[in-house]
């Protein structure tokens, strides 16, 4: 009984160890794609959606205005996460950037360039074709 007991509470005891680790991956990888300066860039996008839409069109294109702020938000956070990794030696020498997930040592470089790679693969669909 007693040994029962033990082991449920071991069993317990690594599962929220288990949600506090991926909790910290799911904050660090949220780190890693600069929120901060992707919500700027979604309202310049917006706003630029906005004032690029033909006066005498009747309609406002909502879902291209989704696909399109989505399609920026991916492409902005992969690009973000290339940044991280590209300035990762200057940024370890900053006060200020000192505590980025992949300077500190908390995202290994393999999964920050797996997390980078997913984020400009799931803006494909929304890229649409290149046009020059």
């Amino acid at each position: 009984m007693a040994t029962e007991s033990s082991l449920a509470a071991l069993n317990v005891a690594e599962a929220q160890r288990r949600d506090v680790v991926r909790s910290k991956l799911l904050a660090d990888s949220w780190a890693l794609t600069k929120p901060e300066v992707n919500f700027l860039i979604l309202i310049t996008t917006f706003a630029g959606f906005c004032l690029a839409r033909p006066v005498e069109s009747y309609g406002f294109p909502f879902l291209l205005l989704l696909h399109t702020l989505v399609g920026v938000l991916l492409v902005a956070s992969g690009a973000g996460a290339l940044n991280q990794f590209v300035e990762r030696r200057f940024d370890a020498q900053m006060r200020r950037t000192a505590r980025r997930p992949l300077v500190s040592g908390r995202v290994a470089c393999t999964r920050r360039s797996k997390e980078e790679h997913r984020y400009v693969r799931w803006s494909a669909p929304f890229r649409g074709p290149c046009r020059h």
